[in-house]
């Protein structure tokens, strides 16, 4: 079903290019079948347009942290604990994060 939604939605940024939403939704998809460095770019250039969107936060620093690139994954929880504050689940990754980087002094200052 992932390589349906896939086709979907390059069909729809075909169609529309500037489509902010399908283009994270493809980043989505891209990071729900492992493909890493395909949500990456898709959820990048989502959040060049936009950077308040916390979900697409949360989905880039989800793929960061597949890429053990933990730093990156905290940077982009930080920035979706600044919108949405209470995001449980931004909350435990970040410091499943701070835990991967060893920096349990500076969990709670960030």
């Amino acid at each position: 079903k992932y390589n349906e939604a896939l086709a979907d939605f390059n069909k729809l940024l075909e169609i529309d290019p500037d489509n902010e939403l399908a283009l994270g939704k493809r980043g989505e998809t891209y990071f729900m079948m492992g493909k890493y460095n395909e949500a990456l770019a898709d959820l990048s250039e989502r959040l060049e347009k936009n950077q308040n969107i916390a979900f697409a936060l949360r989905i880039r620093a989800g793929a960061y942290y597949k890429l053990h690139k933990y730093k990156e994954a905290i940077d982009d929880l930080t920035k979706s604990l600044a919108i949405e504050q209470k995001n449980v689940f931004a909350l435990s990754y970040r410091g499943s994060e701070f835990y991967k980087l060893k920096r349990f002094k500076n969990h709670s200052k960030i």
